[in-house]
């Protein structure tokens, strides 16, 4: 195991890396200007009305918490990998709970803890592209938790005038204070059919054409270039 990773692992490293990331986050929003472009359809998702599955890709995540809708707990998808303890315990930090899951074997049970949040009246988030990509290309989890709870998927992005993008797979952008921020929310998705292949291959195209269009209309409005 390389130094990195024992370190990303380490709980005193986790506990103050969460402190001084959520502090640098709050910094940056109270000292940004804060645009919200949301579509009417889904102001009754955001205003806590409905319940919603919230989908954003992997890069544009760390301000997503800044648009959670009030009153509703909302949980969030994280991967098991060391960076994932660091981002849960990130959001932790910001009132959102989180459910533990990867690509191997913990698909099925986060799957199942995402769709008992829902049942229970709360909100939830998935990053379709996470944990390790491809960039911007959706998995069939966000498509699958759609079809069986019958529940819309939101799409949120955001870009800013100001950011360090970093040289990730998932180009992952931080913006950095004294900028302006513009969140791009999308329409409901509803999908329709069971969860049969399918269903859900065609769910996760219609997600992930809908993330891609969305993030494209943010960087617009930022300036933001490839």
């Amino acid at each position: 195991m390389t130094l990195k990773k024992r370190l990303l692992k380490s709980a005193p490293v986790i506990w103050l890396g969460s402190q001084l990331l959520a502090l640098w986050l709050r910094f940056v929003y109270a000292t940004s200007r804060v645009e919200k472009q949301c579509s009417a359809e889904s102001l009754p998702y955001m205003g806590g009305e409905k319940t919603a599955i919230f989908c954003f890709w992997h890069g544009r995540m760390v301000m997503q918490p800044f648009t959670r809708p009030k009153g509703r707990r909302l949980a969030v998808l994280i991967s098991r990998h060391a960076d994932g303890r660091m981002i849960s315990a990130i959001v932790r930090r910001l009132s959102i709970e989180t459910v533990h899951g990867s690509r191997g074997k913990g698909v099925r049970p986060a799957l199942e803890g995402m769709l008992g949040v829902l049942k229970e009246g709360g909100n939830v988030a998935i990053t379709p592209d996470g944990p390790r990509g491809p960039q911007q290309k959706a998995a069939e989890g966000a498509a699958y938790v759609a079809l069986q709870s019958g529940m819309p998927i939101i799409g949120t992005s955001f870009a800013s005038t100001k950011h360090i993008r970093f040289k990730t797979w998932d180009r992952f952008m931080l913006p950095k204070p004294f900028g302006r921020i513009v969140f791009v929310i999308a329409a409901p998705i509803f999908l329709s059919g069971e969860s049969s292949d399918e269903a859900i291959a065609t769910g996760t195209q219609i997600i992930e054409q809908a993330l891609n269009s969305i993030t494209v209309e943010a960087d617009r409005l930022c300036g933001v270039t490839a």
